[in-house]
């Protein structure tokens, strides 16, 4: 979750999340992470009807969050360093974005090899 705080007066969008998610015992191992300013005390109570036990992270930096860490890949991250079916995965290095950006043009330039590969390999998938 980047920056949304599921207020409880918003009890529709919290529900249409549970609906479309599940349970957190339906979701027993996966890793919810949020990214928000407000102080972890009241984003846990927040957030605890989507989170699974001690399975989250949190940040009040987008920079310090997977998804800048490994950006596009942070699925294929996490299983990596969770799950690695070989060692190369076990030690597999974050791609983390660059913070020098001064435009959104050059922000999205990088991620260009990114989502090349992703083309590729979906079209390898394909044939």
């Amino acid at each position: 979750m980047f920056g949304y705080g599921a207020p409880v007066s918003d009890i529709e969008a919290v529900s249409l999340l549970n609906n479309a998610w599940g349970t957190p015992d339906e979701r027993n191992m996966e890793q919810f992470e949020i990214i928000d300013v407000t102080p972890e005390e009241e984003l846990r109570k927040r957030w605890d009807g989507f989170i699974h036990s001690h399975h989250y992270d949190i940040t009040n930096n987008y920079f310090n969050s997977s998804l800048a860490y490994n950006p596009r890949r942070t699925s294929e991250s996490y299983f990596s360093h969770y799950e690695p079916m070989t060692p190369a995965e076990a030690f597999r290095k974050s791609n983390p974005i660059p913070q020098h950006f001064d435009n959104l043009k050059k922000l999205w330039k990088w991620h260009e090899p990114l989502i090349e590969a992703e083309i590729r390999s979906k079209k390898q998938d394909d044939s």
